[in-house]
């Protein structure tokens, strides 16, 4: 008896022990994506993507993206393991990549000027380069399903085929943050996905309250969000609502929507401007704050006329500025006026006016001077060079004259607010996938020039537009507040800065959103708040535009 129970005893203590190492091991539970070819917890952009017996399949180079597909899990900052039984019918100048946070592996490279084409690789944007592995055909045979695999365990990433390790590289080699959401993304190539699933640190991505989401209306994007507060208190949010693509030239509308509540509902959406096919773009309002009148600025093109044609003064038409007027808080709009040779001299080929909105004065000096911020590319030499400048009006918007343009090449969209003692302060998206950081110039005399044009490295951020605005603070200084996505590498994390002390130094004032997010568009409100209308989303930065309002205090 005594025997049998010490046997008992050790089984138990045995099983205990078994259960405690499984424990502490880990035992992975996968969440399905894509399992036996059905669609489980995917987000497919675009309508590429097509279900065959037993697996979901892609075809073809994608136009912005609409040929990737996501999972619908946030993937937190954590150990992972991700599973995908895939297949491609060629191996040969395809290029199809498993997308991961701002991160790519590929399966197939199409660089042949240093002889690996047709080769594993990694891209990271930390570095801005390929790390190639073993040719393609050595990893996987074209119409046969392969396992892969990309497990992040103890800092290291490693990156499987049929369990075999094609490589480890140590965490740090990557895009910071570790975290995101995951796709992947077929180029010139047919992939076939069998199976698909994540174990990890994971959450459902969350919903987003949007003011404009793609897909309304029959629009495929909303795009150059630009916001403003009529006098009587209405919120007025302006957007490119492009036709059948993301891209921004071809079919774009310009619209709007209103808001009597401060942005917690909207009105219908409202065509300003619809040229045919034809691209109606950058909205861009401004108040006069003594008539009431909100002026808006569109910038046209032909639509079949690209953006490098226009660059290179090859194109049929060329970028034109028209002007709208409200009298009635944007109920109604006047007749469209151009006022292109206002505001463009010969020779400057692309124009953008913004993004964002403009701004009027409130300095005794230049009060009611309205500003708004533009740019410009011209030729030098056969090389495309962009700068930025001011325009100004002292008549409510009847008359417009160039301002100051940036001594400085290499920047573009931008904005413009007022600071103490009636000084403009100028910020601008540096045309660099390198240089991560702010150009900003200043103006002393309301706009007629610029000057002291310098980079704000304090204002990091990737290849992105973001926006500025001031307000008065209770003891009559001016408070700066800038936005953008404040990452190194991709347009993520929309944050708003402030900077007490005329934008020599810059605190983090609000996260707007932790995730995807792009431009945007700030506003101080007549209720004390602050609002914010930015792009975001939750597998990319333009699935919508939303809007979010938060105490100065």
């Amino acid at each position: 008896m005594a025997k049998s129970k010490l046997s008992l005893n050790y089984l138990w203590t045995i099983l205990m022990f078994s259960v405690l190492a499984c424990q502490q091991k880990g035992v992975e539970h996968f969440e399905p994506i894509i399992q036996d070819g059905v669609q489980k917890n995917t987000i497919p952009m675009g309508k590429k993507w097509k279900q065959g017996e037993g697996y979901m399949y892609c075809a073809g180079k994608g136009d912005n993206f609409d040929n990737m597909m996501y999972s619908s899990f946030y993937v937190n900052d954590d150990d992972f393991h991700i599973r995908m039984n895939i297949s491609f019918d060629t191996i040969g100048e395809t290029t199809s990549i498993f997308w991961f946070f701002n991160n790519h592996f590929g399966f197939d490279s199409d660089n042949k000027g240093n002889n690996m084409h047709e080769r594993l690789f990694i891209y990271t944007p930390k570095y801005d380069s390929l790390l190639y592995f073993q040719p393609s055909k050595e990893a996987f045979e074209p119409g046969v399903p392969f396992l892969f695999e990309v497990k992040r365990e103890g800092g290291v990433i490693r990156f499987l085929i049929d369990g075999k390790l094609i490589t480890q590289q140590p965490e740090d080699l990557f895009a910071e943050p570790m975290k995101g959401t995951i796709g992947i993304r077929p180029w010139r190539n047919r992939i076939q996905i069998f199976d698909w699933e994540i174990s990890g640190n994971i959450a459902p991505l969350p919903d987003i309250d949007f003011v404009f989401k793609s897909g309304e209306a029959g629009y495929a994007c909303f795009r150059i969000p630009s916001i403003v507060q009529a006098n009587d208190g209405s919120l007025l949010a302006f957007a490119e609502a492009r036709q059948n693509t993301c891209r921004d030239n071809f079919d774009v509308d310009i619209v709007m929507k209103k808001s009597t509540d401060n942005g917690q509902t909207w009105a219908p959406l409202q065509v300003i401007w619809a040229d045919s096919t034809n691209t109606c773009s950058y909205p861009v309002p401004i108040v006069d704050r003594e008539s009431g009148r909100i002026v808006l600025f569109s910038v046209w093109s032909l639509g079949d006329d690209t953006f490098q044609s226009i660059f290179k003064s090859q194109g049929r038409d060329t970028r034109r500025i028209f002007q709208f007027n409200s009298d009635d808080n944007g109920d109604s709009w006047s007749a469209k006026k151009e006022i292109t040779d206002q505001i463009k001299l010969p020779g400057w080929d692309y124009y953008g006016i913004g993004t964002g909105s403009g701004m009027q004065m409130k300095s005794l000096k230049y009060k009611n001077r309205m500003i708004a911020a533009c740019y410009f590319s011209t030729l030098v030499e056969g090389e495309t060079v962009f700068r930025s400048h001011l325009i100004y009006s002292d008549d409510g918007g009847e008359h417009w004259a160039i301002g100051g343009i940036t001594p400085e090449t290499g920047t573009s969209e931008c904005e413009v607010a007022e600071l103490d003692d009636g000084v403009l302060m100028l910020n601008m998206t540096k045309r660099s996938h390198t240089v991560r950081a702010r150009s900003v110039a200043y103006s002393y005399d309301g706009g007629i020039t610029l000057q002291d044009q310098h980079l704000d490295k304090a204002l990091y951020g990737p290849f992105c537009q973001a926006s500025l605005d001031s307000y008065v603070d209770e003891k009559g200084g001016f408070v700066a507040l800038f936005a953008n996505p404040r990452h190194l590498y991709g347009r993520e994390d929309m944050t708003i800065m402030r900077s007490f002390d005329n934008g020599k130094t810059w605190e983090e004032f609000q996260l707007v959103f932790n995730g995807y997010s792009g431009n945007s568009d700030l506003l101080i409100m007549q209720n004390g708040q602050v609002g914010i209308f930015f792009e975001c989303g939750k597998i990319w930065s333009q699935d919508g535009l939303a809007f979010r309002r938060f105490d100065l205090d």
